[in-house]
């Protein structure tokens, strides 16, 4: 009884309960907007994996050292990323973690979404014909890696970017720049495995107006599988871990937490409109 009555405390605010910022993928088990399949990160700075898309979601950082700007609104950016002509894939997890989630939203259990699991990458399996899409992380860095089968054709792969101010090639690298800086994804390295030995294959992005493909200048073999692996790199923007408090917190013998008091829970949902939104930080 006393266990309960601690929870209730909590439970019932509107808000999903998200204790710290996480690069795991965590699938949406009724957590969130039926159109997320998986999400990384929390409200302030995250990807969304949703049917043959990604969304990237994040916001400046709040500025705690002055009060007026701490009461200021706060500047958000979102970007679409579509893969056009795909086959309808969503993304399945991989690489289970140990880690698990809930989320309590409200005070109906019908809504509440525990035990949730955690992987470290997802794929969109056969998302063009004999392609698959593994994404991960690398160092905070999103990985996208492009798995071409033996025979299929990566011409296939096309992209659009939505969102953006600007959208341009440079040095190799393809620069998405935006109202918070600039995302850049670095010049895609791509190779083939010949008798147990990776053969760098020349590769290169083309960019046609908001379109995004590969190309191979030097040609590669056909006839052995191919893999193209592009980092998405956040390189200038303002960011933040996400934030939450919680005022009193206790464990018990067998490793439960309990919580009560004044809490704060921030998180947005499904995004909208990609490009540019403000969004105000209450409170002082």
């Amino acid at each position: 009884m006393i266990r309960y009555t601690l929870l209730l405390a909590f439970i019932c605010l509107p808000y999903p309960v998200c204790w710290a910022q996480t690069w795991a993928f965590i699938p949406n088990q009724g957590q969130w907007h039926p159109k997320i399949q998986f999400q990384i990160g929390q409200s302030e700075e995250r990807v969304i994996l949703g049917q043959n898309e990604i969304w990237y979601d994040w916001r400046e950082a709040e500025d705690h050292g002055h009060k007026e700007k701490l009461a200021a609104p706060r500047k958000g950016h979102r970007l679409r990323l579509r893969f056009l002509n795909a086959k309808m894939s969503v993304p399945q997890g991989d690489q289970l973690k140990q880690t698990r989630y809930h989320y309590f939203r409200g005070n109906d259990p019908n809504q509440w979404a525990t035990d949730v699991p955690a992987y470290g990458a997802c794929w969109y399996r056969n998302l063009y014909k004999g392609i698959d899409l593994k994404v991960s992380t690398r160092s905070s860095h999103l990985k996208m890696d492009w798995y071409v089968s033996a025979g299929a054709d990566p011409a296939q792969i096309r992209m659009s970017w939505e969102g953006q101010d600007q959208i341009s090639l440079s040095e190799e690298r393809l620069l998405l720049e935006t109202s918070l800086g600039t995302l850049t994804e670095l010049a895609p390295f791509a190779y083939q495995v010949l008798d147990g030995k990776e053969q760098v294959v020349k590769c290169q992005f083309i960019l046609k107006g908001k379109e995004v493909s590969f190309a191979f200048p030097e040609g590669y073999n056909p006839q052995l599988p191919l893999v193209i692996d592009p980092e998405l790199v956040f390189s200038t923007y303002s960011g933040s871990t996400g934030d939450n408090w919680g005022l009193c917190a206790t464990y018990d013998e067998q490793a439960n937490a309990y919580l009560a008091g004044n809490m704060w829970v921030f998180a947005t949902g499904y995004p909208v409109t990609p490009g540019a939104f403000q969004s105000t930080s209450f409170g002082g």
